[in-house]
């Protein structure tokens, strides 16, 4: 149990060096870490399908995905335009490919292949704006936001494992509570205050707001990754992080409060 601690533990801070240094250094060093996110994310989700006899090309749609993350990135519209090219073109020969298999549900493999990209790619392509919301490289808005984000889940574990009683969505996620929900929020709302005293390039109400665009959204972010995990009766979607899963477990809440977080930003914040 120990020893499983202090794995956890070192994991997890290197990882979260890893993800800081990526994006404060510059936003070409998110490019690269974000395109590796992207490729193991895609693989992990893909590995979990073919699980369940779900056949698909793995690296084909990793590089579709990584196609259209570059078409997102790049500012030239030539290259732009290359990018969404080669993404369609992927995806065109996935969908034809899909007329010589002779699957009993083709449109099954259709929706994870689409999907899959969509859920893992849009995210990180989205939060490129979070590092450039002044119109130049700023990257602590984007790094407070994955800070906000840590906060929720470390804090409403450690309240869930103290006080937790009530079962939050016990048919979903078992161990997760409302006490350690309420906890984890009320932690996140706290030290977004306290953001919001030291970059303020955004008032308060917005650190606020962007505090519980992340409690409500990375909640069911995690939500829903464990509902696709328990659908195909797994408990982790991978074991690339010992003692904390695969890429899509430490990325579950990520990928669903950002998107929100960058819509808020860009209707009311600018």
């Amino acid at each position: 149990m120990k020893s499983n601690f202090v794995i956890r533990t070192l994991t997890g801070f290197l990882f979260a060096v890893v993800v800081i240094g990526s994006i404060v250094f510059n936003q070409y060093l998110y490019f690269v870490f974000a395109a590796l996110v992207i490729t193991l994310g895609m693989l992990e989700f893909l590995n979990l399908a073919s699980g369940e006899g779900f056949k698909l090309n793995k690296w084909l749609l990793s590089i579709s995905a990584l196609s259209l993350f570059f078409a997102f990135v790049v500012w030239k519209e030539k290259m732009q335009i290359w990018g969404f090219f080669v993404f369609v073109m992927l995806n065109a020969f996935v969908f034809i490919a899909e007329l010589y298999k002779k699957q009993q549900k083709p449109f099954v493999n259709l929706s994870y292949a689409v999907f899959s990209q969509v859920y893992i790619v849009v995210p990180f392509a989205l939060f490129i704006y979070l590092l450039t919301f002044p119109g130049y490289f700023y990257p602590y808005i984007g790094l407070a936001v994955f800070v906000l984000i840590w906060a929720n889940d470390t804090f409403a574990y450690i309240f869930g494992v103290s006080f937790g009683k009530n079962r939050l969505f016990e048919r979903i996620s078992p161990k997760k509570s409302w006490e350690g929900a309420i906890g984890g929020g009320f932690s996140t709302l706290i030290i977004a205050w306290i953001i919001s005293n030291y970059f303020a390039i955004l008032p308060f109400v917005h650190w606020l707001v962007i505090g519980l665009i992340v409690v409500v959204f990375g909640n069911f972010g995690d939500l829903i990754q464990s509902l696709y995990k328990r659908s195909i009766h797994v408990k982790d979607s991978g074991s690339i992080l010992p003692g904390h899963g695969g890429i899509l477990d430490r990325f579950d809440s990520f990928l669903f409060a950002t998107p929100i977080v960058v819509i808020y930003l860009k209707s009311f914040a600018i």
